[in-house]
């Protein structure tokens, strides 16, 4: 039996969702460490780390709950892709604005 498919599914929404909500997602995390004006010289590392570390036990859940979704390894790629974009941005301009030039 062929698989259903969503336009979702075809469009790549999808993908393009999880990248953009875990980019902010590691963005937040970023702008709470600066809020503790804290100066963690890995903190962008850890922060982006954990982003990808609970995007994959999302995935791994989604898996063993049977609640109709699906283990899916692009999901993980695309998480990894939001993070990369936070690590761009913070690295293009927010390290400068609230590090000064670490």
């Amino acid at each position: 039996m062929v698989p259903k498919l969503g336009w979702t599914d075809i469009t790549g929404l999808d993908k393009l969702g999880h990248a953009v909500f875990y980019c902010l997602l590691a963005l937040w995390m970023f702008y709470g460490f600066f809020r503790l004006r804290q100066r963690y010289k890995y903190m962008a590392i850890w922060s982006g780390a954990i982003c990808v570390v609970f995007g994959i036990t999302m995935e791994l859940l989604q898996s063993r709950m049977h609640v109709g979704r699906q283990f899916e390894y692009p999901d993980i790629l695309a998480d990894v892709v939001g993070v990369l974009i936070a690590f761009w941005i913070y690295s293009s301009g927010l390290k400068k604005k609230y590090h000064g030039s670490q």
